[in-house]
């Protein structure tokens, strides 16, 4: 249990010190009001535990930290009084508080009996005792137990107003930690992305429709169906219990007829997703695939076969583009392409890239996958990867259309479209030139692993290096339309020094319920790649 605890307070409006010790040399102590973050809970049973050591043995000490000066005072506690609700209470004693706030209500008011500046050096005599009831800290777990190392250090923690302290003991860790300022949202991102697990959820191909989701649609759920973010969130928490995902990697198909209707049924399920694990867009990292373009409307008159190929038109891709808006908050690039720096909680780092293998969607290709090389430069220029020293440990690259054939035979048909995508090759060879380790990629429903090398004349990379590459199966598509794996899944991937265990969740007897099916896992080698090292059948972390 913490033994005290410091108040973080700045000179906002007056001489925060000065107007609550005058009062304190008038009357003999003074009511502090507890500005209090709107994600900080009352602590109760941290400020029972106060009161206790206060009726044991008189008026508590604890601390004022000053943010705005970075200087240190030492108070006497002599009493709290907090809410019995999360609502704000009045001052108990208008007279014997500043002015400046006498009337207005905070979750807690301390009554404060002497104030008197102190050494910043006083905080190496304290290690953070961190309380779960007070916020949820996602960096909770890097301070618990752990010296305060000075006064910049805790004012590091900039999004908190009380730190809860406990004598440093030996066996307390003693280094500082630093940690980065907020993310800003864009569409790429290389400041590092701290999360708080160790592991990345990879959903593909939902195809959010009418007639062609498995699950309940958003709204429409009834006995025995439920949506398919309900499965999903049981399915992790029954893997990593209340652990959220690090980063949540969205590859396209989400519509079947990339409708605004469609979409917002897909919108439903990732807001479900970041509500249910906090999560924040910079957390999100999704591409399109060709059922998210609009190309069916394009008239067959119109085709012109000594046009160029072009990209998609304005016109397709608006709902995406409109979707990808409330999804992040931001205008999407050009080509559609994004990427982030994420930091796992074992801090093992690594590069996400998605770019847009459905540039060529149109009436006269569609479903053809193409990514082309000028887009997948551009994206690698963005997240610092061409000319410059590798940042991370890891660079994943994720596209919706395959890079090798995925099934193990494709039927012969006439006027057929297949969709591998048409750049293939020239997009293998780039990414192991740019040290990509992992490929990820949907669109054929088929949950997949493999892990490739190439070689040849003009290739820059050892020939030892491999690239793996894992396509996802269909999280939520009719089952009439996955193929010979029969069912839905999706894919879990956990990351560590060594390489990555790839866990492919599927559903069983039970339409909406997500069982183990099947695991890998992909091993650096010697020559910095990724390749394939074992999979084992029906077996996963937890039980489904």
């Amino acid at each position: 249990m913490p033994e005290t605890m410091a108040l973080r307070f700045r000179d906002l409006v007056a001489a925060t010190i000065e107007a609550h010790q005058e009062i304190i040399l008038r009357d003999g102590y003074v009511w502090w009001g507890w500005w209090n973050k709107r994600s900080e809970h009352i602590p109760r049973h941290t400020f029972a535990h106060f009161h206790e050591l206060i009726e044991a043995g008189g008026p508590l000490d604890i601390f004022l930290v000053d943010s705005g000066t970075n200087r240190l005072y030492r108070a006497r506690l002599g009493l709290v009084q907090s809410s019995p609700s999360e609502a704000g209470i009045p001052c108990p004693e208008p007279g014997r508080t500043p002015a400046y706030y006498r009337e207005a209500a905070y979750k807690a008011w301390f009554r404060l009996e002497s104030i008197e500046e102190a050494a910043p050096a006083e905080l190496r005599n304290w290690s953070y005792a961190e309380v779960s009831e007070f916020t949820d800290d996602p960096y909770a777990d890097r301070f618990d137990g752990k010296r305060v190392f000075d006064i910049g250090e805790m004012l590091g923690r900039t999004h908190r107003t009380i730190y809860f302290l406990q004598s440093y003991r030996e066996g307390h860790r003693d280094h500082v930690v630093e940690l980065l300022p907020p993310v800003m949202p864009a569409n790429f991102i290389t400041s590092p992305i701290l999360t708080r697990s160790n592991y990345v959820l990879h959903l593909s191909d939902p195809h959010f429709g009418e007639g062609h989701h498995q699950f309940a649609l958003p709204g429409a759920e009834a006995p025995g169906r439920e949506p398919l973010s309900t499965a999903l969130v049981r399915d992790l928490k029954a893997q990593f219990g209340e652990d959220p995902p690090a980063a949540v990697i969205l590859n396209g198909d989400f519509t079947w007829q990339g409708t605004r209707e469609e979409y917002g049924w897909a919108l439903e399920l990732i807001r479900h997703l970041r509500s249910v694990y906090d999560l924040s867009p910079q957390q999100l990292l999704m591409v399109p695939g060709n059922h998210d373009i609009q190309w069916g409307t394009e008239g067959a008159e119109g085709y012109d076969r000594s046009r160029s190929v072009a990209a998609s038109s304005e016109d397709a891709t608006r709902n995406y583009r409109e979707f990808y808006r409330q999804v992040f908050g931001l205008v999407p690039e050009g080509a559609l392409c994004m990427g982030r720096r994420i930091v796992l909680k074992n801090f093992v780092s690594m590069d996400i890239v998605g770019v847009n293998s459905s540039l060529l969607e149109q009436k006269h290709f569609a479903g053809y996958g193409f990514v082309s090389l000028p887009q997948l430069e551009h994206a690698a220029e963005r997240m610092g990867w061409v000319g410059a020293e590798r940042a991370t440990r890891y660079r994943l690259l994720v596209l919706h259309h395959h890079l090798v054939p995925v099934t193990a035979q494709e039927d012969l048909e006439y006027n057929r479209t297949y969709s591998l995508t048409l750049d293939a090759a020239q997009i293998v060879n780039r990414a192991m030139e740019l040290g990509v380790d992992l490929a990820l990629h949907g669109h054929m429903h088929q949950p997949f692993a493999a892990s490739i090398s190439r070689g040849g004349r003009d290739t820059d990379f050892p020939a030892r290096r491999t690239l793996a590459i894992h396509g996802a199966g269909s999280a939520g598509v009719k089952r009439d339309h996955t193929g010979a794996i029969g069912k839905n899944s999706y894919s879990v991937l956990e990351f560590d020094e060594d390489g990555a265990t790839l866990f492919i969740r599927a559903t069983g007897e039970s339409a909406s319920r997500f069982t183990a099916d099947w695991t890998c896992r992909m091993e650096r080698n010697s020559a910095g790649g990724f390749h394939l090292d074992m999979i084992t059948r029906e077996t996963a972390k937890g039980s489904g």
